[in-house]
């Protein structure tokens, strides 16, 4: 995990309220909108962000990976998928969103 990406980021765009936070370290992940909690196993390799081995998913890797293409630019993060995902909770927080931070 590069050291930029790790962090507790806010999701840009929804009302403080309904908002999701991402949490990123060094190999797992948390997302969280206070209603729907998920954590799991995070990998990075160049551009790709992977996500997988969700608890509340019931798909294991391989086939229950999500796997991104992520860009940061001006404190922004943005997440763009390269497949669909196939946990959808994930997805929907995720594909094609954006998240600034990081507070560490």
């Amino acid at each position: 995990m590069p050291s930029q990406l790790t962090g507790t980021w806010q999701q840009a765009g929804p009302s403080a309220s309904s908002a999701a936070t991402l949490t990123l370290s060094a190999s797992s992940y948390e997302l969280s909108t206070g209603v729907v909690d998920q954590r799991g196993d995070v990998v990075v390799s160049g551009s790709e962000i992977d996500f997988f081995n969700a608890q509340a998913s019931g798909v294991a890797a391989p086939q229950g990976t999500g796997r991104y293409e992520w860009s940061l630019e001006m404190g922004t993060l943005r997440f763009t998928p390269a497949i669909p995902d196939p946990n959808g909770t994930r997805g929907g927080l995720l594909s094609n969103q954006s998240y600034t931070g990081p507070n560490h």
